[in-house]
């Protein structure tokens, strides 16, 4: 199989998971407000905020494991499930722990520097494993083809 018709399956496969995804964003953003309202009740926004997260790593897990599908070579399905990994460990850190240092550290630049960091530190380990994708199998979609097709 080819990469266009490897982009073309991932496509239809994204197209079938987008209405979840939206659905998801309303309860996440209700639980990122109970976390750093200062005067409300944390418990609410971190039961929420562990249920969306558990759907969210469901999610990532499904759509990992239809992409490595894809490709035959076992190092390559295990960067393709790596990258997803990475994505739910900054999604859950944007999600719990910025709202939580947020609310600890109201008026301080330490939270946004953490995250600007880890964001960096992410991004660049994406890119370097995009780079061994290509490598290792040059007609398996890169996270950067995916999102761009």
């Amino acid at each position: 199989m080819n990469k266009q018709e490897r982009l073309h399956i991932i496509k239809q496969s994204n197209r079938k998971r987008l209405l979840q995804r939206l659905f998801l964003a309303i309860p996440a953003a209700l639980a990122v407000y109970f976390l750093i309202r200062t005067d409300g009740n944390i418990w609410v926004g971190f039961a929420i905020i562990g249920g969306v997260l558990l759907v969210t790593r469901y999610f990532f897990s499904h759509e990992a494991e239809t992409i490595s599908q894809l490709s035959e070579q076992e190092q390559v399905k295990r960067v393709v499930i790596l990258q997803y990994h990475l994505d739910f460990l900054f999604i859950a850190l944007l999600g719990l722990v910025n709202p939580l240092a947020i609310r600890i550290m109201e008026w301080s630049w330490i939270p946004a520097v953490l995250i600007g960091g880890t964001l960096l530190y992410i991004l660049w380990s994406q890119e370097k494993l995009d780079q061994q994708i290509r490598w290792l199998d040059p007609e398996q979609p890169t996270r950067r083809e995916i999102r761009r097709f």
